[in-house]
């Protein structure tokens, strides 16, 4: 064995050995991968048991096609590569109420918690009792070196205890959630080191009712209203709210992914809940305590104030006195009045000083499907409204902040109106038209209203550093509503965000040391190199990015569905197939791929209408061991998105530096999970293109609808 594999994990047969694995209840093979009997034959296959014949006859039996093979007993899988993966024993099997119930399931998922050391589950049947029962031991970690079972039963248990049947709830059928969780000092054993079941029964019958209801299912879930707190039934209708389910769908200890809580409805659940308590509720902490009742303990116990941050800034600006005063005499120069100097995000400056800086831009074209003579007067509405659409770029010599945005007070809409015979000629023209972003004092984007055979489209050509995707449907939105006549709600500035977004954490360097630690990175590039990367067709780069689109009829529904059964979330399945993906291709088990935060889970007020960029890529860093269950990778990836949460603005540069790769990227592909999209209002506009380019090699899109999903690839060949 080797560091990483896991414990469970056999290796292969020898060589004068032949592995099979076989349904339960019969000599047909399963597939592999599928779960089954491991049955074995060959020169180390013994003659049987000695006096034992019905044993012998039953375990060592003549195969229609492998001959005479061993039935072992041992339950599990084998891999892509050959090995066996054990998962249990046969005679693990147990029923209940006529439901056969895998014992080694349910003992895996206890000992996957780090509170847990060892577990193991039985049917017994209490004293006084007609009926039997579920019943599963476990040793706490904090019970170590220990001769003698006993059960001590407090608050930190009682805690404990909580989170198991809240994981076994999740993952395994009702009738499978044993009916009491049983903490020991340590699981007793016979002299021959098996499991002393009749020593655990003894015990369990020595269990007074009391002990049992401490330790039993149903007390724990707190089935009855009257053990619910008023800061709990406070957190549930928050809950039921934020995540539109009726309230006698959310228990306390219920993990609310099976109720819909992901990444992206955390943002709404963390709002509503900050201001009912009054306080800040970080995103990472809903997604790391995502159940009711440690909800209700974390909106309520002491903590330092942490509120919301309103729209007002503070008067401490970034940038000194003598840089704002030299970039405002600069623009002064060419009669454009200053507003406000702000450093750039880091992902606005890592894209405005990449090499190809001009690549990162996005043209969004519309078919009017009705002419509106005050088109042009609504943009003028909005570019008054949001800073960013009058916000120009500049070098600076300040050592920290080398990019400055500058916002200007008034800027004139840039619509432009042609005539042109080819949309295709005419909407290249309109993105080379488009101002430098760095440097050239004007707002590096474009409007051109275009009439094709008097069919009108409307182009709007956008550097990445003005917009994100999320900002651009607000955008849109607004335009629709002052179409319509409708008045606009007060715009949210964009200040107090990249102030929070420039905070120091003192934390994050350690985070990110950790999380790359003994990283190596690719032997060679993920996606093939330069030449063999160029789509069929050319022999040659071709002049804009080149995209492929495929769609499978799996809706939004069945995501969640997916999500729920797992107790992970739509983007843990997203990153989980990019990175088995990644690993094929590049033949590596350790992989790495950028992903995309959308940034909006900060405590800001209003932020989900705010008009402007909030997202940045941060790595994602992953062991696919082969030898590990799908599951298990989904978990480590759901786990590490919430602790990402907290470092999230981080930049690639300074990560980069800290895993001694400065210059060297970390990946070559991106992964985008784009939730379901706005629909246009299609008596204004229909989208005709949506283009736009990245400096990263390959970036994996996934657009989930209510119907079915778009697997989008953008590849970028320079």
């Amino acid at each position: 064995m080797t560091k990483g594999d896991y414990i469970n994990h056999l290796g292969f047969a020898f060589e004068n050995v032949s592995a099979f694995v076989l349904s339960t209840d019969s000599m047909s093979s399963v597939p592999r991968g599928c779960f089954g009997e491991f049955c074995f034959g060959g020169d180390q296959v013994a003659q049987g048991y000695i006096d034992l014949p019905e044993i012998t006859s039953a375990k060592f039996v003549n195969h229609p096609e492998f001959g005479r093979i061993y039935r072992s007993g041992d339950m599990g899988r084998m891999l892509p590569d050959g090995s066996l993966l054990v998962t249990g024993r046969l005679d693990g099997q147990v029923k209940l109420r006529g439901q056969r119930i895998e014992t080694g399931e349910i003992d895996s998922i206890v000992t996957a918690a780090k509170e847990v050391l060892s577990c193991t589950s039985l049917i017994l049947q209490p004293t006084g009792s007609s009926s039997e029962q579920l019943v599963s031991f476990y040793t706490p970690a904090a019970h170590t070196n220990v001769a003698n079972a006993s059960f001590d039963f407090h608050d930190e248990l009682a805690a404990l205890n909580q989170q198991l049947f809240a994981q076994l709830s999740s993952r395994l059928s009702r009738y499978m959630v044993p009916s009491y969780l049983i903490p020991l000092s340590t699981i007793p054993q016979t002299s021959s080191g098996k499991v002393d079941k009749a020593a655990l029964r003894s015990l369990f019958n020595g269990l007074t009712q009391h002990q049992l209801g401490l330790v039993s299912n149903n007390q724990e879930h707190g089935t009855d209203e009257d053990e619910w707190s008023d800061s709990e039934r406070l957190v549930a209708e928050v809950i039921a709210q934020s995540l539109n389910v009726p309230r006698d769908r959310v228990s306390r200890w219920q993990p609310l992914a099976t109720i819909g809580l992901d990444s992206i409805s955390a943002i709404s659940v963390a709002r509503s809940l900050g201001d009912t308590v009054n306080r800040r509720i970080p995103i990472s902490h809903i997604l790391q305590n995502p159940y009711v009742a440690l909800l209700a303990r974390l909106a309520t116990e002491n903590a330092p104030d942490e509120r919301v941050v309103e729209d007002e800034a503070t008067d401490s600006p970034f940038l000194s006195q003598d840089i704002r005063e030299h970039i405002t005499a600069q623009f002064a120069e060419h009669k454009h009045a200053v507003q406000e100097v702000l450093p750039c995000t880091p992902l606005q400056e890592a894209m405005l000083s990449a090499a190809g800086a001009s690549s990162y831009s996005n043209q969004l074209v519309l078919r009017l499907t009705a002419s509106s003579p005050e088109m042009k007067s609504h943009w003028q509405t909005v570019i008054d409204r949001h800073d960013i659409l009058r916000t120009c770029f500049v070098t600076t010599t300040d050592a920290q902040y080398a990019i400055a945005q500058v916002v200007l007070q008034r800027w004139e809409v840039p619509l432009r109106t042609s005539r042109h015979p080819s949309l295709e000629d005419a909407v290249e023209n309109c993105r080379r038209r488009v101002p430098f972003a760095l440097d050239s004092q004007r707002p590096p984007y474009g409007l051109d209203l275009l009439d094709i055979d008097n069919t009108f489209f409307l182009v709007f050509t956008c550097h990445h550093a003005l917009y994100d995707g999320e900002s651009m449907s607000v955008l849109l939105q607004e335009i629709e509503q002052l179409v319509r006549g409708e008045s606009l709600p007060s715009p949210i500035p964009y200040t107090p965000v990249i102030r929070q977004m420039l905070s120091p954490q003192p934390s994050s360097e350690g985070f990110w040391k950790e999380l790359f630690k003994g990283f190596v990175g690719a032997r060679r590039e993920t996606f093939i190199n330069r030449k063999q990367a160029l789509p069929l067709g050319y022999t040659s780069p071709p002049p804009r990015p080149q995209t492929y689109t495929s769609q499978i009829s799996l809706g939004l529904t069945a995501w969640q569905k997916v999500a729920r059964d797992t107790n992970t979330s739509i983007l843990a399945l997203g990153q989980a197939t990019w990175a088995i993906l990644i690993g094929i291709v590049s033949g590596q088990d350790d992989v790495c791929f950028g992903n995309v935060m959308s940034g909006r889970t900060l405590p800001v007020s209003g932020i989900e209408r705010l008009v402007a960029p909030c997202f940045n890529t941060v790595p994602i860093r992953i062991e696919t061991n082969r030898r590990m269950q799908v599951t298990d990778l989904l978990t480590k990836l759901h786990v590490l998105n919430s602790k990402i949460l907290d470092h999230q603005f981080a930049s690639l540069r300074s990560i980069q530096k800290l895993v001694s790769r400065p210059g060297r990227s970390l990946f070559d592909t991106i992964l985008l999970l784009q939730p379901p999209k706005k629909d246009l209002d299609s008596a204004i506009w229909e989208l005709a293109e949506d283009t736009g380019g990245m400096d990263v090699r390959l970036v994996y899109e996934v657009i989930v609808s209510w119907t079915d999903t778009s697997h989008r690839f953008r590849w970028f060949v320079s």
